[in-house]
């Protein structure tokens, strides 16, 4: 490189963030739980559930894309949470999870929405997630679940960042400013 340092000598100098956030607690992600569920009553449903993406990561900490195959978070208004997935992605979710959960698990020729129909209770109200697949929301009309939006469930706790998050955001701010 002319007149500037070379490549190993910029790498050699890369070092450690020195003021590291902390990260979100499991008490932080159980609040957050609690908060959903009191929106959720509010919102006349009994249940909520998420799907996989960034509300997934937001819950129970797991980063979790959404695919063609229903990986969902369904959190009762009162009980414990439980994770809808196909069985063969168990290691997987287990390994990330930030949270503990029950596991309903479904085959390949299972139908994850009946399993969901089943775990919450056919003819319940259930506050499903935005960024749900509509025609996963219909498949869970079909199996005997009513839906509402979770719109504002889910902003209502995302919207209102918690001194980590703050913290956490700055710090991505502080990176982006340091390389730029």
């Amino acid at each position: 490189m002319i007149g500037g340092p070379d490549f190993a000598s910029e790498l050699a100098a890369i070092r450690p963030w020195a003021d590291v956030a902390p990260a979100i607690t499991h008490a932080e992600r159980l609040a957050r739980m609690d908060r959903a569920r009191a929106l959720t009553a509010a919102a006349g449903a009994d249940a909520l559930l998420v799907n996989a993406g960034q509300s997934l990561r937001y819950f129970a900490g797991l980063p979790w894309g959404s695919t063609e195959r229903m990986v969902v978070l369904l959190l009762p208004v009162t009980g414990d949470p439980v994770m809808i997935c196909p069985r063969f992605e168990l290691g997987s979710l287990e390994a990330d999870m930030a949270i503990e959960t029950q596991m309903a698990l479904w085959e390949e020729e299972d139908s994850p929405f009946a399993l969901a129909a089943k775990v919450l209770g056919t003819g319940k109200t259930l506050a499903a997630d935005p960024m749900l697949p509509f025609h996963w929301a219909e498949k869970l009309r079909a199996s005997g679940l009513k839906l509402v939006d979770a719109t504002p469930v889910i902003d209502g706790c995302r919207a209102i960042k918690s001194p980590a998050e703050l913290a956490l955001m700055q710090q991505a701010k502080n990176m982006t400013l340091a390389v730029h």
